[in-house]
């Protein structure tokens, strides 16, 4: 098992509005190199879900553990310090918005996170450049974002957050803002690329077919879990 989490609460407090509850007792764990999709209408908690899961944002009440170098982090009371190096070397994130560095070519963008846990230059390029190759972009490896097509922006951020060979992935509707073919693609790509490195997955999604792929299918509503 890679990560766990129980009773996952979280609300959000509007200025003079009653707090919405976006998780309502969220409970899920994660097996090692298992993918789960997670389906649900909008506004359902999806993405503050995943944001939890990944450390980007604490619940309110609960706890989240995530097995990196063999023990046990709960990423609700760990240090900043070890929720850095939590999230650089063992999780992997992709967005529906690619969220690509504009001053930065693709390969440079793909290089970042090795580069930012200490990997030289020289071989942070080379893993980039296979990983750019994997996509089928290694023709644009030198092309600033502004250059790229959406579906060759969402390609290199997959390629990016399999940089560092994350034990698990979250993706967060990652094929959301692309029209049908790129969607196939970068959803085939991530499916392939995650079960070739044996890594687990998470993927909140608005596509049956993309939920289909997965091992384990849940839909969330009104803040609630539920295996289907």
């Amino acid at each position: 098992m890679i990560l766990r989490a129980r009773g996952l609460v979280k609300s959000y407090h509007g200025v003079d509005a009653a707090p919405t509850r976006v998780l309502r007792g969220v409970d899920v764990s994660v097996d090692n190199g298992v993918i789960i999709s997670i389906m649900g209408p909008s506004g359902a908690g999806k993405s503050t879900l995943l944001h939890v899961l990944g450390s980007l944002d604490r619940a309110d009440t609960g706890t989240v553990e995530l097995c990196h170098n063999d023990r046990w982090i709960d990423l609700q009371t760990a240090t900043p310090a070890v929720l850095s190096e939590v999230r650089a070397h063992a999780i992997g994130i992709v967005y529906q918005f690619h969220h690509l560095l504009p001053e930065f070519t693709a390969v440079e963008n793909v290089m970042m996170p090795a580069r930012i846990v200490g990997v030289s230059k020289s071989e942070s390029r080379s893993r980039a450049l296979k990983l750019l190759e994997r996509v089928h972009l290694s023709h644009r490896a030198d092309h600033l974002p502004s250059e790229l097509s959406g579906g060759e922006q969402q390609r290199v951020a997959v390629a990016r957050a399999l940089m560092n060979q994350p034990r698990i992935v979250l993706a967060d509707e990652p094929t959301g803002n692309l029209d049908t073919e790129n969607a196939e693609q970068v959803s085939d790509l991530l499916i392939e690329m995650v079960r070739e490195r044996g890594s687990s997955c998470i993927i909140a999604t608005h596509s049956a077919e993309l939920a289909s792929r997965a091992d384990l299918r849940y839909i969330m509503i009104d803040g609630v879990l539920t295996q289907c």
